[in-house]
């Protein structure tokens, strides 16, 4: 299956302080009507503490894709799914200098969860560079038990300002 993200950064005030991100991600292409998950990321940004903390905002499931400008600003975040300040993703500098991991560990958080109808706990990494992005969505249930799969961590190659998102490369084929 293949999956298709699309980031861009986003001016969105309502979210708080911080630097904003919008994150599209598809199953049908880089610009599905109906995408399977749209996020808003607040960046958290302090040269005090040894990471940056990353807030994230989940659009409701079956929401047409958001135009990234004016329709995106007016989103109000009480309409969003949030999750507690503990499960913030902490971001990194990594090796090499120009790559940073984000983790959220599940010994860290925590939240009760309508999908699965029980506490869940996201063990979440993420690594960016300038030519890619990989990601790995772990999720464990009340009893400590894995509720999906793990593919492993899911790579995809990064696409430049104006390429075509149609490109192979552009996505990770996970099978």
């Amino acid at each position: 299956m293949r999956v298709y993200h699309r980031s861009e950064a986003v001016r969105l005030p309502r979210f708080g302080p911080g630097r904003a991100f919008y994150h599209r991600i598809a199953r049908d292409g880089f610009d599905a009507p109906v995408p399977f998950q749209q996020k808003v990321y607040v960046l958290d940004e302090d040269p005090a503490r040894p990471f940056n903390r990353m807030r994230a905002f989940v659009l409701a499931p079956g929401t047409p894709a958001i135009d990234p400008g004016p329709a995106l600003a007016a989103l109000d975040p009480a309409k969003t799914l949030s999750f507690p300040p503990e499960c913030a993703i902490r971001w990194a500098r990594g090796e090499p200098p120009d790559t940073w991991g984000g983790r959220v560990r599940r010994e860290d958080c925590s939240y009760p969860s309508e999908r699965f109808g029980q506490t869940i706990s996201p063990d979440l990494t993420y690594v960016v560079s300038p030519g890619w992005l990989a990601v790995e969505d772990l999720l464990f249930g009340a009893d400590g038990k894995s509720l999906v799969p793990s593919p492993g961590l899911a790579q995809a190659v990064r696409l430049g300002e104006g390429s075509q998102p149609a490109r192979a490369e552009g996505v990770n084929d996970d099978g």
